[in-house]
């Protein structure tokens, strides 16, 4: 039954199709075998009867008496008796022959008229039913990875393609739980599965390396309604920098969607944002939002669309004011009074013990709470009254954003809403991390964050149906070591710490995200950090041996050691004042414990050179060491310390947000490129970084945590915005990394443009698509844009990487088109990783690196095009002067050559050399502007005399020769000096104006 059972292709038919799906016969999926090419009964009962698959053999071969599968037997007739067949188990699969024997297909789908016993028919009706009543009829079960049941007779299937299907104790179907995919609640190739006492389902993941736990909700058929209102202060975004930079509205998507994860659906959600085109769902339709927020669509909403539900939730966000007003939009205000008077009317219509949560994220938030207490109409709390529950995102204070809304308060409520955590749970965590006073009213008295509050509140959820509670249950732990260095030597020094604290609170914050808890968590540092409740040791060397030798072998699965501080020039880390830690050391203590580890390390050092680690750290044989240093061997780290600033800033964001160590690392790498940080990965053991194509991919195997991927708004990749040619962002042919894109709004088109050599071959490449994203590629060599070289698009599977080699016959500049092939498709899911690099044509081959500036002021050169005499490969230089000539083929002596506009051309005076074993070169490259864009007195060349070249005039009269031959250009009397006489001419020229 491969549609109805089965769901994978068979070559020829038996039942293929009856259900759905394509292909022949296979029971293998219910029975416990697999799938093949071969039809009839070829894999029906592989593994129950034995081999007899034969192609083209229908029943050919079968004889029941060859049954050899003792075990996979007894799996069979355990499951048939759990689904109430009530006729012997033998019978059963011998009517299922007499069907696929004797009846013709068109027959088949009639099961009436089969002469079955009781049992079996009641089966194929309940099977029947199970895929009629599911989202995919098409989508069938397949293999089986386990059958569970709990204490009231439930049966639980795990179901091989990611879902889990319910029955009743008579074979009747419930429901079905979770989805394919590697997100929260999803599953890919589900084995085995359990349910405890409680109800929990237990199933391991066994694809995405976990053990999810499904914990049931309220009473199924209780009727939930969610109200989301994103309010706006002014039509201005000068009025309203919360709209201006997104927040409010991510803050709604993310309710939105945590409310989805939680048994809500469209028609259970009323959304009011001023912006209706969302397509939150993703289903190609702008129909999520409702109404825009007013007064009117609020209260109608509350009193009325709410008024047949058992549960709602209210949330609110935006600006808020003191004396409990809240900016619904920006001519009217939300009073706190007239909110509770809607409040009080829904309350009226609601059944007994029915649910009232507000949730209030703004300024002054606190001021609503004494205003929505409950009080019923005898003035005092009757039997089973309805329940109302206020949760503030903070007292009568002001509320700061940062320009991020994952440091508010409701983001990480309703992030531990969506996985699972009752109210109690949710705010405890979510207060913890905020600087404001969040308020609980759980038992509806006005007064905020009492005892009782929390006792009401505890085990009462948001949501309804299966919750996720996503924690990872391997009997070994994952466990994580976090260092600080002392920096205590010196002053500047010293003023590192603000951002070394940030480095090591977001890092904390990621990993408790990602489900890591203070037992597991080991932590040194010189200074207590805010918010932290793990326990903190002081650095010592003595403190890291015990913790990487001892603390981590016991019931350990895998371990993360993350280092941040001060890192010196002989490829040391510093402990303390007195300690520094060599790679030789750190690499003895981590083969030790290697030894009985039967999972990777992961080792991240955000040190200054912490790149001289990389290739001492080798892992032991057959075992795997993943190596991330902020810098090179050669190079400071890039600490920021008044914008806390660095290279785990922006790393441990993207774990927390459920990204994998490649997708943490190349996005991390993208955020930095201005910052002239070149972070290393090695991940393929052999002691060099960043090696194309090798180390990324080795990384993307791996999360950190339990990989929670949070559902938020997705922002424009960093190349926005380039919808048209002349915006195209340039990228490096060959280079280390990819691109990483995304189709940020419905019908957004991404141009790249490249600079090619004629007799050379090019890979063009857009891969890694994600779940929703199918690419349309097209080439141009002008602006010519109705005429394109090629257009590339394979239509057969939509999600496939798109690739092609084109042959190059002309020198210049090339542009690609990217394009979604659903012009209405955008979001989440659309993420591609995009490339180009020659077509290998063997040879020894390395990498030309380096700065493009202008010699007279030291600006930096974007879009210079770098080439070598050879001819052989070329570059484009970025908005930071940087460009790369990748993979170019080793030959005897070449000359470097530059050309940008309104600038000379540039020729390296002497041949270089580029040696068959050197992989990198370094040359940097200073071009004259051309004369004509000279002005005298223009000091700076900004291209006009102003004051500020009158005083660099005056500071560089008296510097040596080497400053002062910067600016020869600007010299006005030829005296090939740079003095008094510009000074006076510069002065002349703005007293004229």
């Amino acid at each position: 039954m491969g549609g109805l059972l089965g769901g994978t292709d068979t070559g020829n038919s038996g039942l293929g199709g009856l259900f759905g799906d394509t292909g022949g016969l296979d029971l293998g999926g219910l029975l416990g075998g697999t799938d093949s090419e071969d039809s009839g009964l070829g894999g029906l009962f592989s593994g129950l009867f034995g081999s007899i698959s034969t192609r083209d053999s229908g029943l050919g071969g079968f004889d029941i008496t060859s049954i050899d599968d003792l075990e996979a037997i007894c799996d069979i007739l355990t499951l048939l008796e759990i689904l109430g067949t009530d006729t012997s188990t033998l019978r059963l699969l011998c009517d299922v022959l007499t069907i696929l024997k004797d009846m013709d297909l068109d027959d088949c789908l009639n099961l009436e008229a089969m002469n079955l016993s009781t049992g079996t028919n009641d089966l194929l009706n309940n099977i029947t039913t199970c895929l009629v009543e599911s989202d995919n009829v098409s989508s069938v079960i397949g293999t089986i990875g386990g059958v569970a049941t709990d204490k009231k007779g439930n049966v639980y299937v795990a179901e091989g393609l990611g879902w889990i299907y319910k029955f009743t104790s008579d074979g009747k179907h419930i429901t079905k739980i979770g989805e394919h995919g590697s997100g929260p609640g999803m599953l890919i190739s589900p084995s085995h599965i359990d349910v405890d006492t409680d109800g929990k389902v237990y199933v391991t993941d066994s694809m995405n390396s976990r053990v999810q736990i499904f914990r049931p909700g309220p009473p199924s058929g209780r009727r939930q309604r969610a109200i989301i209102v994103a309010g706006k202060k002014s039509q201005s975004e000068e009025g309203d920098e919360l709209w201006k930079y997104g927040i409010t509205q991510a803050h709604a998507n993310s309710v939105y969607n945590a409310l989805t994860y939680q048994g809500y659906t469209y028609e259970t959600i009323c959304y009011l944002t001023p912006d209706t085109d969302l397509d939150l769902d993703e289903n190609a339709e702008t129909d999520d939002v409702d109404e825009e927020p007013t007064l009117e669509n609020l209260e109608n909403a509350l009193t009325n669309w709410a008024s047949d539900a058992d549960d709602v939730v209210l949330y609110l966000v935006g600006h808020g004011e003191k004396e409990g007003l809240f900016h619904i939009n920006p001519d009217e205000k939300l009073e706190a009074s007239s909110l509770k008077l809607w409040l009080d009317e829904l309350r009226q219509k609601l059944p007994s013990e029915g649910k009232i949560t507000v949730v209030y994220e703004a300024c002054y938030a606190g001021s609503f709470l004494s205003p929505l207490a409950l009080e019923n109409d005898t003035g005092k709390e009757r039997s089973g009254d309805i329940t109302r529950i206020l949760i503030t995102s903070g007292s009568d204070e002001v509320v700061e954003y940062s320009g991020n809304e994952s440091f508010s308060f409701s983001y990480h409520f309703w992030t531990h809403v969506f996985k699972g955590q009752d109210i109690k749970d949710a705010f405890e965590q979510a207060s913890d991390v905020v600087d404001e006073t969040p308020l609980l009213d759980g038992n509806s008295n006005g007064k905020g964050n009492e005892d009782e509050d929390y006792i009401s509140v505890q085990n009462t959820f948001i949501g309804s149906g299966l919750r996720i509670d996503l924690r990872d249950r391997h009997p070994l732990r994952r466990r994580v070591i976090l260092m600080a260095g002392d920096l205590q030597k010196d002053e500047q020094e010293d003023n590192l710490w603000p951002v070394i604290e940030s480095n090591m609170k977001s890092t904390y914050d990621a990993l408790r995200f990602q489900e890591y808890s203070d037992d597991n968590i080991y932590l040194m540092s010189p200074y207590s950090i805010s918010d932290v409740s793990a326990n903190i040791r002081k650095p010592s060397l003595d403190n890291l041996e015990d913790a990487i030798t001892r603390w981590a072998k016991e019931h350990t699965y895998d371990l993360v050691l993350y280092l941040t501080g001060i890192g010196e020039k002989n490829g040391c880390f510093r402990i303390n004042e007195m300690e520094s830690l060599s790679a030789e050391t750190l690499d003895e203590w981590l083969d030790t414990l290697q030894e009985e580890l039967p999972s990777p390390v992961i080792v991240i050092c955000d040190a200054d050179y912490s790149g001289s680690f990389l290739p001492v750290l080798l892992p032991p044989e057959n075992k795997r060491r993943l190596l991330i240093a902020s810098a090179p061997p050669d190079q400071p780290a890039y600490f920021d310390s008044q914008e806390n600033i660095s290279f785990s800033s922006f790393f441990w964001r993207n774990i927390s947000y459920g990204m994998n160590l490649k997708e943490s690392f190349v996005t991390t790498l993208g955020s930095l490129n201005a910052l002239d940080a070149a972070p290393q990965l090695e991940a393929d053991g052999n002691g060099i970084a960043n090696e194309k194509d090798v180390d990324a991919e080795s990384a993307r195997r791996y999360t950190i945590g339990t990989g929670i991927k949070v559902t938020r708004e997705t922002p424009s990749d960093r190349y926005e915005d380039d919808d048209e040619l002349g915006q195209a962002a340039a990228i490096d042919v060959g280079g280390t990394y990819p691109q990483i894109r995304n189709f940020y709004h419905a019908g957004d088109t991404d141009w790249i443009k490249f600079h090619a050599l004629p007799e050379n071959s090019y890979r063009i490449e857009a891969t890694d698509l994600g779940e929703k994203c199918d690419v349309v590629m097209e080439l141009y060599n002008s602006d010519d844009t109705d005429n394109y070289l090629f257009q590339q698009d394979n239509q057969l599977y939509s999600t496939a990487d798109e690739t092609r080699d084109w042959e190059c016959d002309k020198e210049g500049f090339y542009y690609v088109k990217l394009y979604h092939a659903d012009p209405q498709a955008s979001g989440q899911d659309t993420t591609y990783y995009f490339s180009i690099s020659k077509v290998p044509t063997g040879g020894g081959e390395g990498n030309i690196e380096g700065r493009v500036t202008d010699v007279c002021s030291g600006k930096l050169i974007q879009g210079a095009v770098v080439k070598t005499s050879a001819n052989s490969a070329s570059g484009i230089s970025d908005d930071e002067g940087y460009y790369v000539i990748a993979d170019h083929s080793a030959a005897e002596t070449f000359k470097l050559l530059a050309s940008a506009e309104e600038y000379e051309n540039y020729e390296s005076e002497a041949a270089i050399p580029l040696a068959e074993d050197e992989t990198l070169m370094n040359q940097n490259i200073a071009m004259f502007p051309v004369i004509s864009r000279i002005i005298k007195g223009d000091i700076n060349y900004d291209n006009r005399i102003n004051l500020t070249d009158a005083i660099l005039a005056l500071q560089i009269s008296g510097e040596t020769e080497s400053s002062q031959s910067l600016c020869m250009f600007a010299d006005v009397n030829e005296d090939n000096r740079i003095g008094l006489e510009e000074v006076i001419y510069i002065l002349n020229i703005l007293t004229d104006e």
